[in-house]
């Protein structure tokens, strides 16, 4: 059983505030977090436990995320625990992109046919720039913010219900308003993740939330704990 520590991981934003709220879809670039992520920047290889303990955080809040990475990162050379990545894909989690391809425009494209939502510290400047199609996701662009924790608090449990794997997770908006007209850092992070009536393609989020179940927010979490006992046992 996985320790729990006397933390709390921050996840309030994430709450809906009313029932018009539909949850986005989060898209989440797996290269730019596995890397972020690494519990010393001298590692090469790309960090699969950030990235597992990221997706269980939203997808415990009810949120369906989906991965984009290249297929490069499917390589022991490249990446750790390479296992990880496989189940994740067999279960449709993450998108694995060719070599041919952009993984940021796959990523993109993703974000922008679900109307949903980044996660990522790449900055896009140049895809928004080349493509108006884009412009609209720049508000939706959430870049991850990392705290360190101790070494005994690494792989255990928050007491709030999420995976620590080697950092706890702050999140912030790139595109920031101008004026706050009185809203909270928390709330103007809050719209970002979820979509009103008010929003020209509500039905686009709404029609992409009709396939999530309970029983499909289960069987995820289960997997992931799975993979992050795995690696829990091995680091």
């Amino acid at each position: 059983m996985c320790p729990v520590s006397n933390f709390i991981v921050d996840d309030t934003f994430l709450q809906p505030t009313n029932g018009e709220e539909v949850r986005r879809c989060v898209i989440i670039d797996a290269p730019n977090v596995m890397h972020i992520t690494k519990a010393h920047t001298c590692i090469e290889k790309a960090n699969t436990a950030g990235l597992l303990a990221l997706m269980r955080y939203f997808v415990k809040n009810d949120f369906d995320v989906v991965a984009v990475t290249q297929r490069k990162y499917t390589l022991e050379a490249t990446v750790t625990h390479k296992f990880a990545i496989e189940r994740l894909e067999k279960m449709g989690l993450i998108h694995l992109v060719d070599g041919h391809e952009y993984d940021d425009i796959v990523a993109l494209e993703i974000a922008f046919a679900s109307d949903g939502v980044i996660i990522s510290n790449d900055q896009f400047s140049e895809h928004m720039q080349a493509s108006n199609r884009y412009l609209r996701l720049m508000s939706r662009c959430i870049s991850v913010e990392l705290d360190a924790v101790g070494q005994t608090e690494r792989y255990t449990m928050s007491s709030n219900g999420h995976f620590v794997a080697e950092h706890t997770f702050r999140f912030k908006r790139k595109d920031f308003p101008k004026t706050l007209d009185g809203l909270s850092a928390s709330s103007i992070l809050h719209e970002a993740f979820f979509s009103t009536p008010d929003n020209v393609r509500h039905e686009l989020v709404e029609e992409h939330r009709q396939n999530w179940t309970e029983d499909y927010r289960n069987k995820v979490i289960a997997t992931i704990d799975e993979l992050l006992a795995q690696i829990r046992s091995i680091v």
